[in-house]
C-alpha cells in the first residue's frame, strides 16, 4: 500500500527547526521526517507488521517532527550511531520512548550511541 501523506501544517511555530537551528521563512524548506525512518523502522522488527500496523505508524503524529529539508536528507534513514542532530539529548530520549512503546530492538551500535548521548544529558524532560 504507497504512503499516501494526509496532513497539513496548522500552525506555525516561531523555535528553529530541531535537528539544525535553521530558522527558515518559506514552508517549502521543510519536511515532515519521522523521528525515526520508516527503515529503520524495518530494520528494528516492523516486518512482521499488517499493512495497518506500518500505516498507523507512518501517519502517528507523535513520531513525526518539521525539519529543514537539508538536514532531512542529511539524515535519511540513518541511526543515532550515524547520525545526531543539534539537540542530541532530546532527540535520543524520543528515539529510545518510541522504540519502546512501538517494542521493537535497538542494535549495538544504536545502544552505544544512545548510551554515550544519554550519559552527557541531564535528567529527562
Amino acid at each position: 500500500m504507497p504512503y499516501t501523506p494526509t496532513w497539513q501544517v496548522s500552525r506555525v511555530s516561531r523555535r528553529p527547526p530541531f535537528y539544525d537551528d535553521v530558522t527558515v521563512t518559506d514552508p517549502g524548506q521543510l519536511d515532515v521526517d519521522h523521528w525515526i525512518p520508516l527503515e529503520q523502522m524495518a530494520r528494528s522488527g516492523t516486518r512482521g507488521w499488517t499493512p495497518a500496523q506500518r500505516q498507523a505508524y507512518a501517519n502517528d503524529p507523535t513520531v513525526l517532527i518539521a525539519v529543514t529539508a537539508k538536514s532531512n536528507r542529511q539524515k535519511g534513514s540513518q541511526d543515532p550511531a550515524r547520525w545526531l542532530p543539534v539537540h542530541r539529548c532530546e532527540y535520543v530520549q524520543a528515539w529510545v520512548a518510541i522504540k519502546a512503546r512501538y517494542q521493537v530492538t535497538i542494535d549495538q551500535a544504536e545502544h552505544d550511541a544512545i548510551a554515550s548521548v544519554l550519559r552527557r544529558c541531564g535528567p529527562a524532560r
